[in-house]
């Protein structure tokens, strides 16, 4: 929904910061894959694309308003959940991100918690 927004750099950021997610915990599930190729078209990234190789602080330097951050954070949460397996390397990566967004502790486990509320409302809908 608000990937398409993003500028092109910040498309690229996102992406490899993506990648880097779901190949944290060593194991690329098929809903994690589904979940980027989702991400791909969203983005219009439907070739494969010269991602940024700098360090995570250098990626994602390109997310420059509040409102990038808090989307792409919420966006790269989902996606770490995407396997129902919130894996310690994901919650590692996806903490260090917290910190060099600015998010205390308390921003960052609010924005997790409407990822869980989102997806426990998904699953009702699923089983209404």
């Amino acid at each position: 929904m608000y990937l398409s927004k993003l500028r092109d750099d910040q498309k690229l950021a996102f992406l490899s910061i993506a990648i880097k997610i779901i190949n944290a915990d060593g194991i690329l599930d098929m809903k994690e894959q589904n979940s980027i190729n989702m991400m791909r078209l969203e983005m219009g990234l439907i070739d494969e694309a010269k991602l940024p190789t700098g360090t995570l602080e250098e990626t994602i330097s390109v997310f420059d308003s509040n409102s990038s951050k808090i989307h792409t954070f919420i966006e790269w949460l989902s996606l770490a959940y995407a396997d129902d397996n919130f894996s310690g390397e994901e919650q590692k990566l996806l903490r260090g991100i917290a910190i060099l967004f600015g998010f205390d502790e308390a921003k960052a486990t609010e924005l997790e918690n409407w990822v869980i509320s989102y997806r426990e409302l998904i699953k009702k809908v699923d089983t209404f």
